[in-house]
């Protein structure tokens, strides 16, 4: 059973880097370069605005 899990995770994680690796073949490095910034910048606004939120912030 873990064997298989092992198996399962494996596949799943190979697929997810090719795909990466895939998009990152397809689009300019600028482009990705941008969109994990802006990415980025989104999860420090939220992070912000839920601090902001307890009062903490």
């Amino acid at each position: 059973m873990l064997n298989l899990t092992l198996y399962i995770i494996k596949n799943v994680l190979n697929g997810y880097l090719l795909r990466i690796l895939k998009m990152s073949l397809i689009l300019p490095e600028a482009v990705m370069v941008k969109f994990f910034l802006l990415d980025g910048l989104r999860v420090i606004s939220i992070l912000g605005i839920l601090k902001i939120k307890d009062g903490k912030g």
